[in-house]
């Protein structure tokens, strides 16, 4: 018994079998299709082109904007600026010849303060302790000794007359 697809070869001339027309008809065909793809192909990508083209441009364009105005509010404030620094440069002044006089009067107040308290009479104990217990050092010289035992000694005795150090020393 003959199948369907028997009787369907046979009615087609028998498709498994191609014939040599038939191969360059196909050929033809195909390359037909294909060049009608290309040139399909060819306006749209020329349309795209032109399309990022413009969009380059208008970005340009808006960039260009961008900074024309930057500068514009550079100048603008630039303007503004000066002549209100010149307006506040004499408050500054005035205000940093205020702070400098609070400033330096507190930094003498302290240094008085600080000059009370540590002053060389103030301190005599402490040098005359340190007198006690100088010895000399290795390698020192005896003049280098003799001049810091007199300091010590005026320093331990500051209302001492001046033979009286001379006899310590």
């Amino acid at each position: 018994m003959e199948s369907q697809d028997d009787h369907h070869d046979r009615a087609e001339g028998g498709s498994s079998e191609v014939k040599p027309g038939q191969m360059d008809l196909i050929a033809a065909m195909l390359a037909g299709m294909r060049q009608e793809m290309a040139v399909d192909r060819e306006p749209q990508t020329q349309r795209a082109r032109e399309q990022v083209e413009r969009t380059d441009q208008l970005a340009r364009e808006q960039a260009q904007r961008a900074d024309d105005q930057v500068y514009h509010l550079e100048d603008v404030l630039q303007s503004s600026l000066v002549p209100l620094k010149a307006e506040t440069q004499q408050y500054t002044n005035q205000a940093c010849h205020s702070v400098r006089n609070e400033l330096l009067d507190k930094v003498q107040t302290l240094e008085e303060a600080l000059q009370r308290r540590f002053r060389h009479h103030h301190q005599a104990e402490v040098y005359w302790a340190r007198l006690k217990k100088r010895t000399r050092e290795r390698g020192e010289t005896l003049s280098q000794l003799a001049q810091d035992v007199e300091a010590l000694v005026r320093r331990s005795h500051p209302a001492a007359l001046e033979e009286m150090i001379v006899v310590l020393a």
